[in-house]
């Protein structure tokens, strides 16, 4: 009696992990649905070409670092190597400022850019390299709008705006959505918020999807999406997050939220 008891209570516990796999999987969402599970380096690399004429800024955390101890958490140390150019402030901490002026001015450069991570938990990643493509030729795009904390129709408004410039800016202007999470957010609530902006653009304004470059830009106090348009170049904006990926609580699917 007590065997067939102990025998039944595996096949229970992996039937309650499944079942609601499955139903997400049913209902068509896409979304990930849980934040990482353990400690993680954070170290992105923008997947578009940077201006080579203001200084280049990089960042990385570890996502979780905030239940270590304070000692253990002073024992992580960022170390970086750049191929070129010059780093300028931030050598042991997380963010870095580098200046590529010196860099040939004739075409597109490439910087690798090595971080080495010290004292962090075993499991975080500790070697990882990000190559910067940097065009000296080209001047950022300038932001064409800016919004946060309203509805979706009030949203679409400025959408509807956007799409209308870059239908008129020619075949080969680019949009950039950098999108932000708020200090509390859903679960990856600033990509989730990228994607539905260039989804609406594309399926409501029939812009190729080739044209719109979404952006996790990180977290701000508030969600906030920033709209830019390059039409002379082929570079792209630097996210401004204000605060720490480890300091947003998140909670919750977005698709639920809002």
């Amino acid at each position: 009696m007590n065997e067939s008891k102990l025998n039944t209570k595996p096949v229970r516990l992996l039937i309650g992990l499944i079942l609601p796999i499955l139903m997400l999987a049913q209902s068509g969402q896409t979304q990930k649905i849980f934040d990482p599970p353990r400690m993680v380096l954070d170290y992105r690399c923008p997947s578009y070409v940077l201006a080579g004429n203001t200084p280049i800024t990089m960042r990385a955390e570890v996502i979780g670092a905030k239940a270590l101890d304070e000692q253990q958490a002073k024992r992580i140390v960022f170390n970086w190597e750049l191929s070129g150019g010059k780093l300028l402030t931030g050598q042991t901490t997380g963010t870095i400022m580098i200046d590529s002026s010196a860099l040939p001015k004739d075409d597109v450069s490439c910087i690798d850019v090595r971080l080495e991570v010290e004292g962090a938990p075993p499991e975080v990643e500790r070697d990882k390299t990000c190559r910067l493509r940097i065009d000296p030729k080209c001047t950022p795009p300038g932001i064409f709008e800016e919004y946060g904390s309203l509805s979706t129709r009030d949203e679409n408004r400025h959408l509807d705006r956007f799409a209308e410039y870059l239908k008129g800016a020619g075949q080969e202007a680019t949009a950039y959505i950098v999108s932000y999470s708020g200090r509390s957010a859903c679960v990856y609530e600033a990509q989730w918020r990228a994607d539905r902006v260039k989804n609406y653009l594309v399926e409501k304004h029939s812009l190729s999807r080739d044209r719109i470059i979404a952006v996790d830009g990180g977290v701000r106090e508030s969600w906030n999406v920033d709209l830019f348009a390059q039409s002379q170049g082929s570079c792209g904006p630097q996210p401004s997050p204000a605060l720490l990926r480890d300091e947003a609580h998140v909670s919750g699917q977005c698709s639920q939220k809002y």
